[in-house]
């Protein structure tokens, strides 16, 4: 994302709207199993309706025709990055935000996660 960004700041863009993604397909277990795979904290993983849901792999045409060298970090390796700057800025984290009923249970799956 910080490179989209970059070139934009310094490039007139020729439409108003991009989708920013790799342009390739990852099913929300696959998301879950790397998330999983990497603190010590292990969630259960729940699938409550078997299959594939409509699919959609949003289209990155646009974008890649007009900042031609772009490069995507792999699935695994933003996660990676994103967890661990998670982990080095948790007490900077306000976990309130991230729990939609404040509870302690959810907060405290949170740390549990990250640490």
């Amino acid at each position: 994302l910080y490179g989209v960004i970059e070139y934009f700041i310094d490039h007139k863009p020729k439409y108003h709207r991009y989708n920013v993604t790799t342009g390739k397909r990852i099913d929300l277990i696959t998301l879950a199993k790397i998330i999983n795979g990497l603190g010590s904290f292990k969630s259960e993983i729940k699938v409550i309706k078997k299959g594939l849901n409509y699919e959609y792999t949003a289209n990155n045409k646009r974008l890649k025709a007009e900042i031609k060298n772009l490069e995507f970090t792999p699935h695994r390796e933003a996660i990676k990055k994103l967890y661990n700057w998670y982990k080095q800025n948790l007490d900077k984290v306000d976990i309130k935000k991230f729990s939609l009923s404040n509870s302690c249970e959810q907060q405290k799956s949170l740390l549990i996660f990250i640490t």
